[in-house]
């Protein structure tokens, strides 16, 4: 689905070429930021008395699916620290 027409999505393009790799960066992980504070929120809504650990994997999950094993996704989360 795009809301956007071409002419107003050309315009945000170059406003966003247009911006410095580090203020493009800092947009990025300022996105990247509040989509897992959203999904933490998420997984909190459902289950929350989770632990840190289990709250790591389900962000693992969320974030990453199938492309992760079980196994894996439990690596990480165990060894990641929490925030």
């Amino acid at each position: 689905m795009n809301d956007t027409t071409p002419a107003v999505d050309a315009q945000l393009a170059a406003l966003y070429r247009a911006r410095t790799p580090a203020a493009r960066l800092r947009m990025a992980t300022a996105m990247f930021s509040a989509a897992k504070r959203l999904a933490v929120a998420g997984l909190r809504l459902g289950d929350g008395a989770c632990s840190a650990v289990e709250l790591r994997h389900g962000l693992l999950h969320r974030f990453y699916g199938d492309e992760l094993t079980p196994v894996q996704r439990a690596d990480i989360a165990a060894r990641t620290p929490p925030g």
